[in-house]
């Protein structure tokens, strides 16, 4: 089974565009991407059959997806309670990574995503600094920019 961890940014862009395509550019943390991207997003993450995520970038995306207007915030919310209900949580303890280069540099979340202890068959990012992270980890990521802006 193939599975995807998705960045805090994507997972946000994913969920919101799962609700509605017309929010994303509405959305005070998503106005940078556009349907198209997440379109792109969509095709992408059809070739896994599982999603994973760990618990920092499910805090982190909800608390993003907050950060809009009543009631369109519980709304989102609650979609995105039903959303990762299928998604694999994976939880590696901070204690293994927090004095790590990594973690001075990415913070808790993306230095969480390096160091997981069962790692996603690919990780996709928009983050470069956590793509160079993956990358000299020999994790399998992609910077989706390189898709966006191709």
């Amino acid at each position: 089974m193939k599975t995807l961890l998705l960045d805090t940014n994507l997972l946000l862009v994913w969920t919101i565009g799962q609700y509605g395509k017309e929010v994303i550019e509405k959305h005070r943390r998503t106005n940078g991407y556009c349907a198209e991207d997440f379109e792109m997003l969509l095709l992408y993450v059809g070739q896994y059959q599982r999603m994973v995520s760990t618990p920092g970038i499910l805090t982190e995306t909800s608390n993003l997806i907050a950060q809009t207007a009543e009631p369109l915030d519980r709304k989102l919310k609650g979609f995105m309670a039903e959303l990762i209900s299928s998604f694999i949580e994976v939880h590696q303890p901070s204690i293994n990574y927090n004095l790590t280069p990594e973690f001075s540099e990415l913070g808790m979340t993306d230095a969480g995503i390096v160091y997981l202890s069962e790692p996603a068959d690919m990780v996709l990012t928009v983050d470069l600094k956590l793509y160079l992270s993956c990358l000299s980890k020999d994790l399998n990521v992609e910077n989706f920019n390189h898709y966006r802006f191709a």
